[in-house]
């Protein structure tokens, strides 16, 4: 099951994110009446592709690009609080880090929305891990 903000048919509607109490019992009632453990996903990488929005009460995650700017220990302590959210909310599957590169400037999906964190693959590692990281030492 994967939660997303917006419902694609509605745009105006919600689709399955409310609140942080809304998410945790959705997530508890999803999973008693699973007969197997699930895959409870959402794509929650920070910045503009956050699932789990400020607004609704969640943390805010700085995007890829923003964390990138940032101390290992600074990012660390960012992304060991997006994991302990995740868990918090019941989900157990994050579709992040993206390990894109951000070599083509003009590209909208991944520098428009500062989702990659350098242009080489030596920094986006280097951030990608620390993100493996938190979310291993959080659970």
């Amino acid at each position: 099951m994967s939660l997303f903000l917006i419902n694609f048919i509605s745009k105006k509607r919600v689709k399955n994110i409310l609140s942080p109490y809304q998410i945790q019992n959705l997530t508890k009632e999803i999973r008693k009446f699973a007969q197997r453990e699930l895959f409870i996903s959402i794509d929650q990488e920070g910045g503009k592709v956050a699932r789990l929005k400020p607004k609704y009460g969640f943390e805010q995650i700085p995007s890829a690009s923003s964390v990138a700017t940032m101390s290992l220990d600074e990012a660390s302590a960012i992304y060991k609080k997006n994991a302990k959210m995740l868990h918090t909310s019941g989900i157990n599957t994050n579709f992040a880090p993206v390990v894109d590169l951000a070599i083509n400037k003009k590209n909208r999906v991944i520098v428009g929305l500062e989702r990659s964190y350098g242009t080489t693959s030596k920094e986006v590692l280097k951030f990608a891990k620390v993100m493996i990281q938190g979310a291993k030492k959080s659970i």
